[in-house]
């Protein structure tokens, strides 16, 4: 996962990982582990990131992909 670039699209989309997380109903602390690299992202929620963050496919990749 591409740490930096993600939390670049957090702060474009004027928000904060704490917001994200509560509008994926998760915990905060889960996001935290997950944009660290120690638990993986599911589909469903890189598929609800790209649509809250409204990312592009090339950032998608970029983020999740690389």
């Amino acid at each position: 996962m591409n740490r930096e670039l993600f939390l670049s699209k957090v702060r474009r989309a004027d928000t904060t990982c704490a917001k994200l997380a509560e509008s994926m109903n998760i915990d905060p602390t889960t996001l935290s582990f997950k944009i660290n690299g120690k638990s993986e992202f599911t589909l469903g929620e890189v598929k609800e990131i790209t649509e809250k963050l409204k990312l592009s496919k090339a950032d998608v990749n970029a983020i999740f992909f690389k």
